[in-house]
């Protein structure tokens, strides 16, 4: 953290806690510590407006959101393959293009994202709820 002094109310910094006030003190300090990420917590979700409606959050576990903003972990060689796009002179017929899917196809699920990684940049595919 950055130490700076934050004043839980009035004046606080020259109110010492004490057993007469904790109560006062702890309640003050929960507001304040669930308050200090307010600007943090409305930019990820101004983020996530922008993949799901944010009235349908709710409606989603954060397994189903995770899925939705970072993609599959599982990486499913078929599934890249058939979004794979081409530039000529290269076809998916050409011999070193199908000796790349079948090394793919052998990769662990760790060199699959390394590997996903280097050529894409991301570790994993795109969320695509019809596969």
């Amino acid at each position: 953290y950055d130490d700076k002094q934050v004043e839980l109310k009035e004046n606080g910094k020259d109110t010492k806690p004490t057993w007469e006030n904790r109560l006062e003190y702890i309640n003050l300090l929960k507001v304040s510590k669930l308050n200090e990420v307010r600007s943090q917590v409305a930019a990820i979700r101004k983020g996530l407006g922008t993949i799901v409606p944010i009235q349908l959050l709710p409606l989603f576990t954060w397994q189903e959101l995770e899925m939705m903003v970072c993609g599959k972990r599982e990486i499913d060689i078929d599934y890249l393959k058939a979004n794979t796009r081409y530039r000529a002179p290269v076809t998916e017929k050409d011999t070193h293009v199908q000796l790349l899917w079948e090394v793919l196809k052998d990769f662990s699920h760790d060199e699959r994202r390394l590997f996903l990684r280097f050529v894409w940049g991301q570790s994993r595919l795109p969320y695509n709820p019809a596969v």
